[in-house]
């Protein structure tokens, strides 16, 4: 995997955790 697919990948799962714990 290249690293900014992975880096895209894991900033867009922290926004979704961020967005649904309200942090």
């Amino acid at each position: 995997m290249n690293e900014i697919l992975v880096h895209i990948m894991t900033t867009a799962i922290s926004g979704c955790l961020v967005t649904l714990f309200g942090y």
